[in-house]
C-alpha cells in the first residue's frame, strides 16, 4: 500500500524521517522509499508508524476500504486493550 500523506502527518509531529525509522524500527531507506511512494509499505509497517504518529490508517492511506476498515478495527481493540491494562 502507498502511503501518501505519510510526510506531512511525519512533519506535523514534528519529526525528521531518521527519528521516525528509529521510533518504528523501520530502515530509514526504506522509509524514504515510502515517503516518495517508490515502495508499497507492508502493513505491519502501517501498524507501526500509525502507532508511533498517533494517526489511523487512513490518515495514511486512501487505498482499498476494506482494508481501512480492518485496520480501524485493529487499532480499537488495541486501545481498549491499552485501557485496561
Amino acid at each position: 500500500m502507498l502511503v501518501k500523506k505519510l510526510k506531512r502527518i511525519r512533519t506535523e509531529r514534528g519529526l525528521t524521517q531518521k527519528q521516525l525509522a528509529l521510533m518504528t524500527d523501520i530502515n530509514l531507506r526504506n522509509l524514504q522509499n515510502y515517503e516518495q511512494c517508490r515502495k508499497n509499505v507492508p502493513l505491519e509497517m502501517i501498524l507501526k508508524m500509525c502507532l508511533v504518529l498517533g494517526c489511523e490508517a487512513k490518515d495514511l492511506i486512501e487505498e482499498n476500504e476494506d482494508v481501512l476498515q480492518v485496520l480501524d478495527e485493529y487499532f480499537k481493540m488495541q486501545r481498549q486493550n491499552r485501557k485496561k491494562r
